[in-house]
């Protein structure tokens, strides 16, 4: 254990505290160890910098990451080449705070600390806070490892910023302190603990809101308020000075596969006064469901560890090994043991048409043995849409495609299983293969240029169908977007030009904020509409990012139908609102890796913006079981409209565009109408009409009007009766003139 003497001066309400010189037990320093430097303060550790052991954690279902507070100050760590914060707070839009009035002193920062050895424990830190975060910050600590208890020790959070005290980011608090010397239980002892989490006004002051408040009065809490730590430094007193720490060196992380044993992984011990073959080792895990069992070897300074999960589990565990000399005095080590088995990486639902194979890129994990001799396989549950035959692989190495082709004119699903086996081993993934019609309708934005386009007129029409350009809501701002098709002053409380300002859904279709396009069966084709297939992009986190779907059969005359985002992915995905979000951006960095519509759960930054950057994917929408979409028998217009909404934040020069090279594309089948339109037969029986035409003509309403210049046509109110193959209505006798038409 490395050793460093410091001398502390620490303000904490007002009081300064002057330590005797006291060893550093241990530090969380964040950065990025030095041997693995890369100056980005976007990447850093959870373990210490100082003491080795167990590394932070955040609790309380709160997310974590790493970066730099943007504020004109900073924490008090020395190093300026790759100075890491730790944030703890919503990542993505998950893992924020506890909602108003819950979870009480439950979420934020943990450390645990082995002070055996050491008596006066005390610990210094930095912190910064954001407006809307809690104001109060409870210090809490543990003796056995499980439970946790109060100290006295209260934090309230700085508010002031710099250089605008009420509206800029609130600086940091440095230095930081409280003092565990008091709690006898805290020193000596390898299972003490202590954490900094949220906690009401009433029990952080005795009085106020039973509920957080925000760090800004002027701000309002939230669970997206934010937690930034530096610098956590955990010292104590010596209890025998005269006898010398042991030393143990450090492990990497591990991983096994499930029901598998580490190989012995090597480390070394020593001690001043103790011979090695005299040191005791022992090894503890986080996660002793998962691992328990360890067995030592070795001899000497030269030792090793086995270490062995429990059957049939996997998961991840921090194991922690200590070595205690002969004085009694314990230094650790630990690492992260994950334990695993064999995978394939996720394969969405595919659709596609017959004439046009799909390849798919896929990724194999932790499979063992040389991957040239990986043995790949795939099955098609529906042959009449895919055969075996028609899976073919290709890649090398983790990174694999496999190529489906399907059988010639066919149509329908099937289930397509890949398994990858190697030494006994198997990893297997299955999806949904659709084969689908046509396109029927498609917009290509490849030529719009960049210049303010009021319209766009679609590329691919069927045959029997015509269709209109597509165009914005009234209230939309006409923007310029090289290749695409988009637009801006979406409805939101700093729009002052729209009324209500405020965002939502009723606003939106109030005050018009949509896309638009229209398809028109032609007379003599009947239509039936498939799915619907848009690709979107955002300009910046404040676009709007709220969306609807609706269709019209009369124009939007009357309001629209609205059309449930549903299929195979959003089942996948778990989504299955009426509405749905799109998170991706342009703006900002991207993460390392994206999965797969990550862009309709959670916030995606830095997307793909050159001018030949297609959007982001929104899952594909089936139409096929809305049924006033199928058997479309012309002259009939279906109108589509995509209403758009923000937030409180939404700002109007942010836009968010129907697609980027690809637009809204519509699959169906259209065929030449073969039957005739039915004919009314009008029989007069006593004080009644009887109304009738055959049951085999679907999808027709009857319908009545007075004159037929002008015509008001209006359902016919009376109930329909089958009477054999006949459609049958009864209707009194009007003394005034009536015409009937059946209208589909």
């Amino acid at each position: 254990m490395t050793m460093k003497k410091l001398l502390l001066t620490s303000l904490l309400l007002g009081s300064v505290w002057l330590y005797a010189p006291a060893d550093v037990i241990k530090q969380w320093d964040f950065n990025t160890p030095p041997e693995e430097m890369d100056f980005l303060p976007g990447t850093g550790t959870l373990r210490p910098g100082i003491g080795g052991g167990f590394p932070a954690e955040a609790v309380g279902s709160v997310s974590n990451s790493f970066g730099q507070v943007s504020t004109v100050s900073g924490s008090s760590d020395p190093n300026s080449l790759d100075n890491t914060h730790w944030r703890l707070g919503s990542v993505g839009g998950l893992g924020g705070f506890p909602a108003q009035g819950t979870a009480n002193k439950t979420a934020g920062a943990q450390f645990r600390v082995n002070t055996s050895g050491y008596n006066n424990i005390r610990v210094t830190w930095d912190q910064e806070n954001s407006a809307t975060a809690s104001r109060y910050w409870r210090v809490q600590y543990t003796l056995n490892g499980t439970d946790w208890l109060d100290h006295d020790t209260v934090i309230t959070a700085n508010s002031i910023g710099s250089p605008d005290p009420d509206t800029s980011t609130p600086t940091w608090q440095l230095g930081l302190a409280t003092d565990f010397s008091a709690v006898a239980g805290a020193n000596n002892n390898p299972s003490f603990g202590f954490r900094f989490v949220s906690e009401f006004e009433s029990t952080a002051t005795g009085a106020g809101a039973e509920g957080y408040v925000a760090n800004r009065p002027a701000s309002t809490y939230g669970t997206a308020g934010t937690l930034w730590l530096d610098m956590i430094t955990v010292t104590g007193d010596d209890l025998n000075p005269g006898n010398q720490w042991p030393q143990i060196s450090a492990f990497a992380d591990q991983t096994v596969l499930m029901d598998q044993s580490t190989a012995p992984l090597a480390f070394t011990i020593s001690d001043a006064e103790t011979p090695a073959g005299n040191l005791i080792l022992s090894a503890g895990s986080s996660n002793p469901g998962l691992v328990n069992t360890f067995v030592f070897g070795g001899s000497g300074t030269d030792r090793t560890i086995v270490v062995t999960p429990e059957p049939a589990q996997q998961g991840s565990a921090t194991i922690t090994v200590r070595v205690t000399d002969a004085g009694g005095k314990m230094s650790e080590t630990s690492f992260e043991l994950t334990v695993t088995q064999p995978a394939l990486s996720r394969i969405f639902a595919q659709a596609t048409t017959w004439e046009e194979p799909v390849t798919i890129p896929f990724t194999v994990y932790n499979l063992p043995g040389n991957p040239a001799t990986w043995l790949l396989a795939g099955n098609s549950s529906n042959p009449d849409a895919v055969q075996n035959s028609g899976i073919v692989f290709d890649g090398s190495g983790a990174e694999r495609t496999v190529t489906i082709t399907p059988v010639a004119n066919a149509v329908g699903d099937t289930t397509i299983t890949i398994t990858v086996s190697s030494g006994g081993l198997e990893a297997s993934t299955n999806f949904l293969f659709r084969l689908l019609p046509d396109f029927v309708l498609g917009f290509d934005f490849t030529d719009v240029p960049n210049e303010p386009v009021v319209s766009v007129a679609p590329t691919l029409v069927a045959e029997g169908l015509s269709a209109s350009d597509i165009v914005r809501g009234p209230s939309l701002g006409v923007t310029s977007l090289t290749r695409g098709f988009s637009g801006n002053t979406w409805n939101s409380i700093n729009n002052t030009n729209k009324s209500p300002t405020t965002a939502s859904r009723d606003n939106a279709i109030l005050t018009g904020d949509y896309f638009e396009f229209a398809i028109t069966v032609e007379p003599g084709h009947v239509a039936s509409l498939a799915t619907l297939d848009v690709w979107m992009r955002r300009s910046a986190v404040n676009a709007a990012m709220n969306f609807e779907w609706q269709y019209s059969l009369d124009g939007f005359a009357t309001p629209g139908v609205t059309i449930p985002p549903r299929g195979p992915i959003w089942e996948s995905l778990g989504l299955s609102q009426n509405t749905f979000v799109y998170l991706g951006r342009t703006s900002g960095t991207a993460p390392g890796t994206v999965a797969p519509y990550a862009w309709v759960i959670q916030d995606v930054p830095g997307r793909p913006n050159l001018t030949d950057s297609v959007g982001d994917p929104i899952p594909t929408i089936d139409l096929a079981d809305i049924p006033e979409l199928q058997n479309l028998n012309g002259p009939k217009a279906v109108t589509f409209r995509l209403y758009g909404w923000g937030n409180n934040n939404t700002v109007d020069t942010n836009t968010t565009a129907l697609g980027r090279v690809k637009g809204p594309h519509v699959r169906g089948t259209v065929l030449e109408s073969s039957a005739q339109p039915p004919s009314l037969m009008v029989v007069r029986e006593g004080n009644n009409v009887r109304i009738s035409w055959p049951v085999s003509a679907t999808g027709f309403t009857l319908e009545r009007t007075p004159s037929l210049s002008p015509f008001n046509w209006q359902n016919v109110p009376h109930p329909v009766q089958v009477v054999g193959e006949l459609n049958v209505v009864i209707v009194p006798i009007s003394a005034d003139s009536e015409f009937f038409r059946l209208h589909q």
